[in-house]
């Protein structure tokens, strides 16, 4: 049996629906590849994530969390947000498998926290966030339907006057950098998300098969 990530999922439904000018097929074929190496944002935004998560440590004045250095004002907003989820399970790995018109396949994903029956996920944005992709992406709805929720709850993060960081590494956010926590979005299990899932899986293999991509598609994790 296949697997494919909930990442690349989305990547396809991107692509297929032209959201933005960067969700290209090139985009796709690297993430499908597995090859896509980030950027400076990837980079702040996994270093966010770690701060949320208290994988972080302290040098000086500054808060080192996956090889970025954040100024203790930007570090607050993570910490802040994690003092107030103190019960949060985060990093939580997912598979489920789904029938398709073509074969069964797995999709895999991590969620970055379950708090109680709330499934939650941090995004960081570097402009103002667009509440409708959210709405639209197919991520939350295989995460409630994998786990059996009924509640999905984006914390979305908006990162104000990026450039680039500085530094070869560990990296630098200028100081000039800040970090704006929005309302949370909710979102909510409906009836005919299910089917609206697996006829993205049917779209996705169509495409898969008929670009002769199939063999990027990564075995099933049969000892999950």
């Amino acid at each position: 049996m296949y697997r494919v990530s909930v990442t690349t999922l989305e990547k396809f439904r991107r692509f297929m629906k032209e959201v933005s000018e960067f969700d290209t097929e090139a985009a796709l074929i690297e993430t499908l590849q597995g090859i896509f190496q980030g950027n400076d944002k990837t980079k702040v935004g996994s270093g966010f994530h770690g701060l949320i998560e208290g994988k972080y440590n302290r040098q000086g004045n500054l808060y080192a969390a996956e090889d970025i250095l954040f100024t203790q004002d930007q570090a607050a907003v993570a910490i802040d947000f994690r003092n107030s989820h103190p019960l949060m399970i985060p990093e939580v790995t997912i598979y489920h498998t789904y029938t398709t018109a073509f074969f069964p396949i797995q999709v895999s994903g991590r969620v970055d926290g379950i708090e109680g029956t709330k499934v939650h996920d941090h995004k960081c944005k570097f402009r103002t966030p667009p509440f409708t992709e959210y709405l639209d992406s197919v991520q939350w709805k295989v995460y409630l339907d994998a786990l059996a929720s009924d509640i999905f709850q984006y914390n979305i993060f908006e990162v104000k006057d990026f450039d680039a960081l500085i530094g070869d590494g560990p990296f630098i956010v200028d100081e000039g950098v800040s970090f704006l926590a929005h309302e949370p979005m909710i979102c909510t299990r409906y009836e005919s998300m299910q089917q609206e899932i697996i006829s993205l899986l049917n779209y996705f293999l169509d495409y898969v098969h008929s670009r002769g991509l199939l063999q990027y598609l990564k075995p099933a994790i049969v000892d999950h």
